[in-house]
C-alpha cells in the first residue's frame, strides 16, 4: 500500500539555517508529506507525547522524525530515550542528525534502537537511503522524486549515512 501523504515528517532542529536546508531538500525531492519543525527537545517530547501545551492536540504521530543531537532543553539523546520508553512513540522511526560522524555520540542512540545517523547537510540520496534502511515509504509527487528514491534503494551505502556502530 502506498504511503499516506497526510502523515507528517517531524524535523527537530534548533538551527534555523539547517532546518531551512532540510525543508528545501525535501521540497526539491518532491516529498509529499507535510513538515512540522520544532526547535527544542522538550517541546518535541511534549508534541509527540501530547502533553503540556499539546495536551489537547489532535495530530497523529509522524511518519518519520529527523532528530538533531544538539538541542536546547533536552538534547537529541534525551529526546530519543523518552520516545523509545513510551508505548505510544517507541515504534516511530527516528533518524538522528549530526554535524559530525562521531561514534561516541551515536553509540548510546544505537543501544536504544536508533542505528541510522544522517550527517548534515543532508543530501537527498542519503535521506532516501536512510528512510529505505528504516523501511519507511515516503510519498513523492514527481517522476524525478521517485527516481531519486529508487536510485537510493538500488545503490550501495553512502558515506553520509552511518548505519552501524
Amino acid at each position: 500500500m502506498p504511503p499516506s501523504k497526510a502523515h507528517t515528517i517531524l524535523i527537530i532542529e534548533d538551527d534555523v539555517g539547517h532546518a531551512r536546508l532540510i525543508q528545501k531538500m525535501m521540497v526539491r525531492s518532491s516529498i509529499a508529506h507535510p513538515l512540522v519543525i520544532l526547535m527544542d527537545g522538550q517541546d518535541a517530547v511534549d508534541y509527540l507525547l501530547k502533553q503540556e501545551a499539546y495536551a489537547d492536540a489532535q495530530h497523529e504521530l509522524p511518519l518519520l522524525v529527523l532528530l538533531d543531537m544538539q538541542l536546547p532543553g533536552l538534547d537529541g539523546f534525551q529526546v530519543l530515550r523518552r520516545l523509545k520508553a513510551d508505548k505510544h512513540t517507541k515504534d516511530v522511526p527516528i533518524l538522528m542528525m549530526s554535524s559530525t560522524e562521531s561514534v561516541q555520540e551515536m553509540e548510546p542512540c544505537a543501544a536504544l534502537g536508533c542505528a541510522v545517523q544522517l550527517v548534515k547537510p543532508i543530501e537527498p540520496a542519503a535521506f532516501f537511503e536512510a528512510v529505505h534502511h528504516l523501511g519507511v515509504d515516503v510519498a513523492v509527487d514527481t517522476v524525478s522524486g521517485k527516481a531519486e528514491c529508487e536510485k537510493a534503494r538500488s545503490t550501495k551505502r553512502s558515506l553520509r549515512v552511518k548505519t552501524s556502530w
